[in-house]
């Protein structure tokens, strides 16, 4: 690792909690693989105006965002790119003129769904929750074809997501969680939540047979540990992690990212756990 002088390019993720991300461990081999001379960190932040404008005004190249800010986020950039407008939610700030707010989620899930062998252009998808990375991820899944059914313990914020869906000329239904339609056969379910990182149990106590499951969380959840029992196929939250992170990288830098080398780092600390 090389040392961190004053010419050291400086960059991060900001959440609360933020204490189990692994961007650090991945952007940082991205990085010293690219020969770029930069550092990447993890903020636990409370002031999200604070740290936003704290980092712009420390010469940060850009920061990722993370639960509970995608959304809270945007009164404090300066403009949004397309995705983000769409999806009314930011996980990449790019800094420069002024703070701009991008969404590589929704890329992130739609790379690491096909390339597990899900063809998207006719899947009916479940997504569990309303907040940031499911606008985002609901927002790429409907571009890419498919039907997407909100199902969130709100119900007002699943409805509003979905006829911000249909308003988009998307197809979209909503539910609450506690009358997900199962019946219906789902070609995939995504917990987009937040639900299974401290060991909560799965928000379905029952899955669907043989149905593509994924968690955002990059552990293994009761959600996951439900899946496989069930027969499903299981899209790992780290190859999400894998294909957001390398899009952020790309829009830090405007050159390709070293994704095989940050997969690398990734799941070296994933058998290490």
């Amino acid at each position: 690792m090389k040392p961190i002088t004053a010419r050291t390019k400086l960059l991060g993720v900001i959440g609360n909690p933020i204490q189990h991300s692994l961007s650090p461990l991945m952007m940082n081999a991205a990085f010293d693989a690219s020969g770029i001379d930069a550092r990447y960190m993890a903020f636990e932040v409370s002031d999200l105006e604070s740290a936003v404008s704290g980092a712009r005004s420390l010469g940060f190249i850009g920061l990722n965002v993370t639960v509970p800010f995608k959304e809270k986020v945007l009164p404090f950039l300066g403009s949004l790119s397309p995705e983000a407008e769409l999806a009314g939610a930011v996980n990449t700030i790019v800094f420069g003129g002024s703070p701009e707010g991008h969404s590589t989620d929704g890329i992130g899930a739609v790379t690491a769904i096909k390339e597990r062998g899900l063809y998207l252009g006719d899947a009916d998808v479940l997504i569990l929750g309303a907040g940031g990375a499911a606008k985002a991820i609901s927002f790429a899944i409907a571009e890419a074809g498919a039907e997407v059914t909100i199902a969130n313990r709100t119900v007002s914020k699943a409805e509003s997501l979905s006829n911000a869906l249909i308003s988009a000329g998307y197809s979209s239904l909503y539910c609450s969680l506690s009358d997900i339609p199962l019946t219906k056969k789902y070609s995939l379910i995504i917990n987009a939540t937040s639900v299974g990182l401290n060991g909560e149990p799965s928000l379905l106590p029952d899955l669907p047979k043989y149905v593509y499951a994924m968690d955002l969380v990059y552990k293994e959840t009761d959600f996951i540990a439900k899946a496989k029992s069930a027969g499903a196929k299981i899209i790992p939250g780290l190859d999400m992690l894998l294909y957001q992170g390398a899009a952020a990288f790309e829009l830090w830098f405007d050159e390709k990212a070293p994704v095989d080398v940050m997969r690398s780092a990734l799941e070296a600390k994933n058998v290490d756990h």
